[in-house]
C-alpha cells in the first residue's frame, strides 16, 4: 500500500465512522456498501452507492470487503504474535 492509498483508507474510515456515528468497527464505506448488497438491500443509500461503485469498478465492494478482512487479520496476527508482559 502506498502513502496516498493509506491516506485514502484513513479518510474512508473517518467517513464511515461519521455515517455510523462512532461504531467501533473499522470498515470502509465500500465494505458497508458491499454488506448492504449481500443482505439484498436494493434502495438504501449504501446499496445504491454500492451499485454505482460496482458499475465504475467491477467487484469493487467485494474487493473492499476482502481488503478490510485482510487488514483486520494482519492486525490480529500482529496482536497475537506480540507476547504480553
Amino acid at each position: 500500500m502506498n502513502f496516498l492509498h493509506g491516506i485514502a483508507i484513513a479518510l474512508d474510515y473517518c467517513v464511515e465512522m461519521l455515517l455510523r456515528w462512532k461504531k467501533a468497527d473499522p470498515m470502509t464505506v465500500s465494505t458497508l456498501c458491499g454488506l448492504a448488497l449481500r443482505r439484498g438491500e436494493k434502495w438504501t443509500a449504501l446499496a445504491l452507492l454500492g451499485k454505482v461503485l460496482n458499475f465504475i469498478s467491477t467487484g469493487h465492494c467485494e474487493g473492499a470487503i476482502a481488503a478490510d478482512t485482510n487488514r483486520l487479520q494482519t492486525a490480529l496476527n500482529e496482536i497475537n504474535s506480540t507476547p504480553s508482559k
